[in-house]
């Protein structure tokens, strides 16, 4: 009943957006079923390399940053240990000065701190098929590059017709409590948006998601996985493509302690992300669908944040930051520029050194500052993280 009352006000408020965007738009035709769609954007070309103040770091210590991704610490382990990563020059691109809109709320903080009993690590858990994003250590770069091939989150730009037409078809399913299926109406006309009207999208989204993604007792849409004996969180997190820590927030567990029989929501994977630049704003998706949007900060005039799709390769709690002058700057200490996290991209031609982070100066958010890479307030790269993994695919568009 609880529930039913929850999204019947989520019905209601999409109505009331539907109203607001037929007065923002003049009548025309439109398309079978009311969704005509326009031609899509393309991105843009490859630029030059420089170095990055936001994310140089040493190659030696790649490999063990990488771990600190991929399985849960040991028991009694602190979650607080910086390991070095390799963050390398940045890649510049020519972009058009926009004025930064106004940044959401902020979102609540997600518990990190290490689980009393832990799971063993990745590395004992049997290696997932090669040609699937997985949560693995040993993934290579050629196979990110096909994996991302493999994940194209491309859509084509939708036009404010097709936005309404997907909300009208989203409430009267919705009115049916069937809310899984008006995400999905929703998905591709919110990802083909732009300006208030993906904005208006997204309240309803975010509404329908708070139910059937962050609230655990819902299973809408999602996979009960019956925990087997001797399971792990890290072996069933490979097995659905996701990060074993999203496994944990969406079932609401501060542990990792599991128990044969235990019934756990699982939303398959794999998570990525895009990031609209010219709106400072990134998307994270699993398995293709929206999850949450989150503001951020892109690279200032002359290292600007460039146009592309990436694969996120090494992954940092709490990192220390190279400065590409010398000298390290410890985690918590004045003068780190990368927050409570880092979720590097594997270097490709053209662009190396790139990735997302957090920042201590969270005014900066809405704002052209970095030095290419994408900058988060520290509460929403912390959620970020524990939903993206090695081999998530970023798309970062205009």
């Amino acid at each position: 009943m609880k529930k039913a009352l929850v999204l019947l006000v989520v019905a209601v408020a999409a109505g009331i957006i539907i109203l607001k965007l037929r007065n923002e738009v003049p009548a025309v035709a439109s398309g079978a079923g009311g969704a005509s769609l326009a031609p899509s954007r393309t991105a843009a070309g490859a630029a030059a390399v420089r170095p990055s103040p936001d994310a140089q770091q040493p190659a030696r210590a790649k490999a063990a940053a990488r771990t600190v991704a991929t399985a849960p610490p040991k028991a009694g382990a602190s979650t607080g240990v910086s390991v070095a990563a390799q963050q390398p020059p940045e890649r510049i691109a020519a972009a058009h000065a926009i004025e930064p809109p106004a940044a959401p709320a902020r979102l609540a903080a997600v518990v990190t701190e290490a689980p009393a009993l832990s799971p063993p690590v990745a590395a004992s858990v049997p290696p997932a098929p090669p040609q699937a994003m997985l949560l693995s250590s040993t993934t290579t770069v050629g196979a990110h590059g096909s994996a991302a091939a493999q994940a194209s989150t491309s859509t084509a730009e939708v036009t404010s017709q097709a936005a309404i037409a997907a909300l009208e078809k989203a409430t009267a399913l919705m009115k049916e409590e069937k809310y899984v299926e008006a995400r999905t109406v929703l998905n591709k006309p919110y990802l083909g948006s732009r300006g208030d009207q993906a904005g208006k999208l997204r309240e309803v989204l975010d509404q329908i998601n708070k139910e059937v993604v962050f609230n655990p007792r819902s299973v809408d849409g999602a996979i009960v996985h019956v925990v087997q004996p001797k399971e792990q969180l890290t072996s069933i997190a490979r097995k659905y493509h996701v990060n074993w820590r999203m496994l944990q927030l969406i079932n609401g567990m501060t542990g990792d302690r599991l128990r044969a029989g235990q019934k756990l929501k699982v939303i398959a994977g794999p998570a990525s992300a895009i990031a609209f630049k010219n709106e400072f704003r990134l998307a994270l998706l699993v398995g293709g669908v929206y999850v949450k949007e989150y503001p951020i900060a892109i690279g200032k005039v002359g290292s600007e944040t460039p146009d592309g799709a990436f694969v996120v390769d090494v992954m940092q709690e709490k990192p220390r930051w190279y400065k590409p002058s010398g000298g390290v700057v410890e985690y918590g200490q004045e003068g780190n520029m990368l927050g409570e996290r880092w979720i590097g991209f594997a270097n490709q031609s053209g662009a190396a050194g790139l990735g997302i982070h957090g920042t201590n100066d969270e005014t900066s958010i809405g704002t052209k500052c970095s030095n290419g890479c994408i900058r988060m307030r520290n509460a929403d790269v912390i959620e970020l993280y524990n939903f993206m993994h090695p081999g998530s695919r970023v798309e970062v568009r205009d």
